[in-house]
């Protein structure tokens, strides 16, 4: 079914940075009265794909992950996944610049693959993995979206900008050379890659990750991500329907974001921080007012080193709500309830599972 254009293409949590653009030439010259001006050129009708420019310069200490050209036909919306395995040395990623197509990028995310499900997928494999059956059971995030300090990549509340051009490309990651995410060699990646072709024409585009790098044994703490994700459910047509599971913490954690889930169904997200004997702590995190383009730039809430820890025996209550205005029921993947975030010290990456009730209106 073709697509409507994509009015705000912005990358999750608002993280974008300004596009820099070149001043007018024509304003420029026009203070110079007895100057005359050449003609505007015009508009070049065809300009060069994404696919077909150049490559970004690799960072300086690092390493660059760089997906194949991909073609996405007219109105259709794809994944790709490709896979790879880093072969250097075991360093800590403090940095992650992205750079994708801003007309047509929805995401493009590192991943684990996992030891069963991926294990017939060679370094360099590139697979169509659109469907349901490549997106299931999910991939944990190896590097989630992640700022610390003032730096240009942490916007202020409520600021909106445009996703930048390809050859800027936007921070996904921007921490403290001490703190950074554990790269071994021999570590296995996927690149997931979304893209959503709105035009009447083939696009050829592509990904490319930029990993800055320290020695792991210069890293005080390594960060890593916790995913707490619902499991099965199934909302029922017309109806309001809210569900909420508990996920534990095994030991202190730091926290440095947090974010909620869900698709255009959903109503309100809430994440409550409890004590060992289930008392609520705090409230963790809140959509009050859950909007459809949340599903594509939800909520995220960002800490400074020890501002927030949870201990070990804690954990987080999540509930999340929905209201079913379709004449079926609808289940994963059209729905979804995952809390997300980044913590440390956090060995590997957190991926439970919980044991979802559901329930009546939310409270």
């Amino acid at each position: 079914m073709p697509l409507d254009p994509l009015e705000d293409w912005r990358y999750p949590a608002g993280r974008e940075h300004p596009v820099k653009r070149p001043f007018a030439l024509f304003a420029v010259l026009s203070l110079f009265a007895c100057e005359s001006l050449p003609d505007e050129p015009a508009e070049d009708p065809t300009p060069t794909m994404i696919g077909d420019r150049a490559i970004p310069e690799p960072p300086a200490v690092g390493f660059q992950i760089v997906t194949p050209v991909l073609e996405i036909p007219p109105g259709q919306e794809m994944f790709w996944c490709f896979y790879g395995t880093y072969d250097g040395p075991d360093v800590g990623v403090y940095k992650m610049v992205v750079h994708d197509d801003p007309n047509f990028a929805h995401h493009s995310l590192l991943k684990a693959p996992l030891e069963v499900e991926d294990a017939d997928k060679e370094d360099g494999a590139l697979i169509d993995c659109s469907g349901l059956d490549e997106q299931f059971p999910p991939r944990p995030t190896l590097l989630e979206s992640v700022h610390v300090g003032d730096g240009p990549g942490r916007p202020e509340d409520g600021d909106e900008r445009e996703r930048p051009d390809w050859p800027e490309g936007y921070e996904w990651v921007d921490l403290p050379p001490e703190l950074a995410f554990r790269f071994d060699t021999g570590q296995r990646w996927m690149a997931d890659v979304h893209f959503v072709n709105w035009s009447d024409e083939v696009v050829r585009t592509r990904a490319v990750f930029d990993l800055h790098t320290v020695p792991s044994e210069d890293v005080e703490n390594f960060v890593n991500t916790f995913n707490h994700d619902a499991g099965g459910f199934q909302l029922t047509p017309g109806q309001t329907t809210t569900l909420d599971f508990e996920c534990g913490w095994d030991n202190d954690v730091t926290i440095l974001a947090i974010g909620g889930h869900m698709h255009s169904w959903g109503q309100r997200y809430r994440v409550d921080h409890l004590g060992p004997q289930g008392a609520v702590r705090e409230e963790a995190y809140l959509v009050d007012d859950w909007t459809p383009d949340m599903r594509f730039q939800p909520k995220v809430d960002l800490y400074e080193p020890g501002d927030w820890v949870v201990r070990a025996g804690d954990s987080f209550r999540t509930e999340c709500s929905w209201f079913n205005t379709e004449d079926h029921p609808l289940s994963f993947p059209e729905e979804m309830c995952t809390t997300f975030g980044v913590g440390y010290p956090i060995d590997q990456a957190i991926y439970c599972i919980g044991n979802g009730q559901q329930n009546g209106p939310p409270n």
